[in-house]
């Protein structure tokens, strides 16, 4: 499951690309109470899947959020992916969840 971003993104070397792929990743703290999330951007969904180069530096994909299992549940890479969509939104960024 990652992100599919569906709109043009320019990226540091002046090109653009139509639409990108970002593989999400999480990890919880010690403490259960914050959730760190991350992701890597890839120019589709085919390059992440060949040994190709991830894309760096054109947005912001590092988000922390609070965490509470009880109110939250225990999809922590679920919370991750809603939390970097929302993250790359206020980036101009639209991305949804592909799976």
């Amino acid at each position: 499951m990652g992100l599919l971003i569906t709109n043009e993104l320019p990226l540091s070397n002046g090109f653009i690309i139509t639409e990108g792929y970002v593989r999400v990743s999480v990890v919880e703290n010690l403490e259960g109470t914050m959730i760190g999330c991350t992701g890597t951007l890839y120019k589709d969904k085919i390059c992440f899947g060949l040994p190709t180069s991830p894309i760096e530096g054109t947005c912001s994909l590092l988000k922390y959020r609070d965490y509470d299992r009880l109110v939250d549940g225990s999809d922590i890479l679920g919370l991750a992916h809603d939390a970097l969509i929302e993250h790359l939104l206020e980036q101009g960024i639209v991305a949804v969840k592909e799976l």
